[in-house]
């Protein structure tokens, strides 16, 4: 953040793309702290992210693997959400912001229920990413469709 605004501050380029390569980093922070919130990261919910993250960027595992590490690295112990949805608002569409919640919904779902922290969480990510209530509750359907298509536990208590 010290770099970026020392950047803007001496008028020095940014690379071109830089800006996706910290929403990377974002996004994979923000799907991390979906699967911690209930204080039950799963081994179930890692799966789900390296999946959902593999598609979403279209990575191999091994870049999969790096993306989560170095995500991890970047929350720490921060719970600041600001500091990832910035530059995923700034960096993707609505229309992204608005799939990218179904994916971090799907990261919630992935243990069969949402708790009330969870529930939460996605309400302050929706917020700070612009994407409305109900384009956020359409994506959480979408999510437990998925997963019920799937085969996976489709009596899932949503909320």
């Amino acid at each position: 953040m010290l770099t970026r605004l020392r950047r803007i501050l001496t008028g020095e380029r940014v690379a071109p793309g830089s800006g996706r390569a910290d929403a990377r980093i974002a996004v994979a922070a923000l799907l991390i702290e979906a699967a911690e919130m209930d204080r039950d990261f799963s081994s179930i919910e890692r799966l789900a992210i390296e999946d959902g993250l593999r598609h979403w960027f279209g990575l191999s595992e091994e870049e999969t693997r790096r993306l989560v590490a170095s995500a991890g690295v970047e929350r720490g112990d921060s719970h600041d959400l600001v500091r990832f949805t910035r530059p995923v608002k700034e960096a993707y569409s609505h229309e992204e912001r608005v799939a990218l919640m179904e994916l971090i919904w799907r990261i919630v779902l992935a243990d069969g229920s949402v708790d009330d922290y969870e529930a939460n969480l996605m309400r302050r990510i929706a917020g700070l990413l612009y994407v409305s209530d109900q384009e956020n509750g359409a994506a959480r359907k979408r999510a437990a469709a998925a997963r019920t298509e799937a085969g996976l536990d489709p009596g899932t208590k949503l909320g």
